[in-house]
């Protein structure tokens, strides 16, 4: 399977799973409302406790996983497509991220 091919995949699946991203996107802010001691919520709107959100956002990208592999992985030699695309999806930001703060490390240095 080509990478272009990989990625029509990928495209395809958003369209069915956008509840799932709003749910975590709801944990993610709850997660940083807790971070930055919004007591009350932001903008009058209340969240769960930041550890809540953490544990319901790993049981909603666990089902998220189990429901991506079971539908677009289930053929033989799927394996190596699945991890092909999660390294061309996570790698590149954790590079960039690692390269931003070793330069803003060494730029505090001098």
């Amino acid at each position: 399977m080509k990478i272009r091919d990989a990625l029509a995949i990928i495209e395809g699946s958003c369209q069915r799973v956008r509840p799932y991203g709003i749910l975590r996107l709801f944990l993610a802010v709850s997660v940083l409302a807790g971070h930055l001691r919004f007591g009350r919520g932001i903008f009058g709107l209340s969240f769960l406790s930041g550890g809540m959100a953490v544990q319901c956002f790993f049981v909603i990208s666990g089902f998220y996983m189990a429901l991506v592999l079971n539908q677009k992985y289930n053929y033989r030699g799927s394996y190596g497509t699945f991890i092909l695309q999660r390294v061309l999806r996570l790698y590149p930001v954790y590079y960039v991220i690692l390269f931003l703060i070793l330069g803003w490390k060494r730029s505090l240095r001098t």
